[in-house]
């Protein structure tokens, strides 16, 4: 009875979403727990949300839209001025819609990390084809024959608006009141529509000339995702984007 309140999109073969009882009800039996799932082969979900945490903090923080508070755990807005001189900074003609593309990247990864590392979904495993090493040349008779290269097992991610279809499983899990659901859910909409899929498809001269402010409203919508984060998860991500020795290439 509980399930028919939460309406979800068909499931991608292998998804695996879990829908919990409404916080108002005491759950006795985990058995009440509905999982809607075929043959799940993904595995290390916990840790692949680490990395779309870490990958989030890292490239928002770079998009200089906003800065990462370590002392509070959370994102606070940057300032106007600053942001458009490290915009110039890295490039005199494009460097905003960069940084804004970095946001909005970050973004996805903070959302996608957040399921993640709650268990309420994982990604499905779906075959891609196989990128052919640097070794084979690209001559014109192979790059006639990549329709028939063999494909291997690939973790898919799904996209922005697939998990912004799924965030009322996202609020049931943690509870959420009535204005974290409003925050959370227009600010990644916004960012679907408005922005992610625009800066992500074309170029269109200063289109984020205006919309610095957006960022500062966007802010509190990260900030409840990183509330229901463990502090360690957080600990151990920022450990990733602060390495203490030489990435590996």
């Amino acid at each position: 009875m509980f399930a028919s309140s939460i309406q979800l999109p068909p499931l991608a073969v292998q998804e695996r979403v879990v829908v919990q009882l409404p916080c108002s009800v005491t759950m006795k039996d985990p058995s009440m727990v509905l999982t809607l799932t075929n043959t799940d082969a993904s595995t290390g979900y916990e840790g692949d949300g680490m990395l779309q945490l870490a990958a989030a903090i890292a490239l928002i923080e770079k998009s200089c839209l906003m800065t990462f508070s370590r002392e509070h755990n959370r994102f606070v807005p940057s300032d106007e001025l600053d942001f458009e001189l490290r915009a110039r900074e890295q490039h005199p003609k494009f460097g905003r819609v960069m940084l804004w593309i970095l946001f909005s990247t970050g973004a996805e990864y903070l959302l996608k990390a957040s399921f993640l590392l709650s268990g309420v979904w994982t990604p499905n495993i779906k075959q891609k084809k196989v990128i052919p090493q640097a070794s084979i040349p690209w001559t014109a008779e192979w790059l006639t024959q990549v329709d028939s290269l063999p494909e291997e097992n690939v973790r898919d991610f799904a996209t922005l608006g697939r998990m912004i279809q799924l965030l009322e499983v996202l609020f049931n899990h943690y509870c959420a009141d009535d204005d974290q659901k409003r925050l959370v859910k227009y600010a990644y909409k916004l960012l679907a529509e408005a922005i992610r899929n625009r800066d992500a498809h074309a170029y269109v001269q200063n289109v984020r000339q205006s919309h610095f402010h957006v960022a500062g409203k966007i802010c509190p919508a990260f900030n409840i995702l990183l509330s229901w984060v463990n502090g360690v998860d957080i600990e151990q991500a920022l450990s990733r984007v602060e390495p203490t020795q030489a990435p590996t290439p």
